[in-house]
Formats: C-alpha cells, structure tokens, sequence
C-alpha cells in the first residue's frame, strides 16, 4: 500500500510537472521552451495514443487496454499487463450496472464471476484477454481495471526484537 502510494504521488508529480508542455489552441501543439524536446515528444506520443482509443478503449485501464492491443505489445507493459499476456488470462474489476445478463455475458466470454456486489455496482471476474474488450464494450459497463489485490504487512518474530 505505502509502495502504491508512493508511487501513485511521483505520477502525480510527474504529470504536474509536465502537463503544461503543450497547447492544442487551434490544434497546434506547442512545447514550452524550458523542457527537453524528448519529454515534448513522448508527451504527444502517449496523447496521440489517448486520442487514438476506441471508447470501449476509454472505458479500460491505460495497461489493461496496451495488454489487449497486440499492436501496443512493443510498448512496456506494467507487471499486471505482463503477467495477462503472458498467462492469456486476467482477473479485473468492473465498474457497471449489475445484472444477471452482465454476468451471463461474463460467463459466455469464458470467464468466472469471482464476486458479484450489485450495492456497490462492481463485479471481479476473471477472463481470457482478448474477452476484457467485449467485457468494456457492454453498456452498462462504465471501466473496467486489473483486480486490485490486498497487501498485508506481516511482522515475523525477528522484527519485532
């Protein structure tokens, strides 16, 4: 949890830090002066692919949708993503409306409702990669996200000394 946090404050940082490198007033980008030309550059390659997406693609994680796009395979994947290609499978979350045809869809796709919370309009389910697309371009779905897993601190006889 600490790891995630700390991680999540230097994205956060980091996108500050970059955000105002470009302008897209009447559709020309334009890159402040005091950043390197690379960090101008990347920053408009990760954007160009943002702009590119699909909106069943809008609707999942920036990793999860590189994992489903074998045309993103040449970019780094992130752990979670990495793991999915490589095992072909993928237990996410979904934010959605619910319902028994949902998770009917979920099971047709090939994949197995491992929880279902209706009151909290979330579903875990786990499924083939390439079914996480046709998951994301159901209506009612609103993102769909690697399964966040629990992180418990231990403390092992010899630390607490």
């Amino acid at each position: 949890m600490k790891r995630r946090m700390v991680t999540s404050i230097a994205c956060v940082v980091a996108f500050a830090a970059v955000l105002p490198l470009t302008s897209t007033r009447a559709g020309a980008a334009r890159v402040r002066s005091d950043v390197p030309a690379s960090v101008g550059r990347q920053v408009a390659r990760m954007m160009g692919e943002k702009n590119g997406r699909s909106a069943t693609q809008r609707k999942m994680a920036s990793g999860l949708a590189a994992a489903v796009d074998r045309a993103a395979a040449s970019t780094p994947l992130d752990p979670v993503a990495a793991a999915a290609v490589a095992s072909g499978r993928i237990t996410v979350d979904v934010t959605a409306t619910i319902d028994e045809p949902l998770l009917d869809r979920v099971v047709a796709l090939g994949g197995r409702v491992v929880g279902s919370y209706p009151a909290f309009d979330s579903v875990r389910a786990d499924l083939p990669l390439p079914a996480v697309d046709e998951l994301a371009a159901q209506a009612q779905v609103r993102s769909v996200r690697p399964a966040e897993e629990p992180v418990v601190n231990t403390v092992s006889p010899s630390d607490s000394a």
